[in-house]
């Protein structure tokens, strides 16, 4: 296996996209497409508030075997310090091989050196096969969905500051405040 980390464009990934994804999520309850039940006027306006969020940054990383794509990752900027990472995928020759944890760090090598404070991403419930290796890359279980598109998701947050981390952790009742945490939580002057 000869991997290569690509970055690729939106138009560029759309085609793997197309072919790939049926294939990567061939054993998964089907996503529920909402765009063939909206009204014209829906779509329109739809299509108009996209317009709006045109230039958030957005990420296209893939690897390949040689030619062959062997899986992705892609998500997009949510605000002014979030990156959610939108969907994740190893074509199943490649899987249980660690590629999973290759493009996770991959992914958080990219988004964090572009600034961003936090990295969420939301899962169904009982995919340990994502769940467990981003927990142990340090992401935390931040809350929990009911989406109409995908059913009960989990989310889960990877925060690059430690210091937000550590606040979390205290905020969660896991760990007791200590001087650092106290300053953090005085009252401003």
């Amino acid at each position: 296996m000869r991997l290569e980390f690509r970055i690729l464009k939106q138009d560029e990934f759309k085609p793997f996209w197309t072919a790939c994804a049926p294939i990567a999520f061939s054993e998964q309850i089907p996503q529920i497409h909402w765009s063939p039940f909206l009204t014209d006027q829906e779509k329109i306006d739809r299509g108009a508030l996209a317009e709006k969020i045109k230039n958030v940054f957005r990420l296209y990383l893939t690897v390949f075997d040689g030619k062959q794509l062997a899986g992705w990752s892609f998500g997009e900027q949510v605000d002014g310090e979030t990156y959610r990472m939108q969907n994740s995928a190893v074509m199943p020759h490649y899987r249980r091989q660690g590629l999973y944890t290759m493009l996770l760090e991959k992914t958080l090598e990219e988004v964090q050196k572009r600034g961003f404070q936090k990295i969420e991403s939301r899962h169904h419930m009982t995919n340990n096969s994502v769940i467990i290796p981003k927990l142990k890359a340090g992401f935390v279980i931040s809350g929990f969905e009911l989406s109409d598109s995908f059913g009960t998701l989990v989310r889960l947050t990877h925060y690059t500051n430690k210091l937000r981390k550590k606040t979390l952790d205290y905020r969660t009742g896991l760990i007791l405040a200590d001087e650092e945490i106290s300053k953090v939580l005085a009252p401003l002057s």
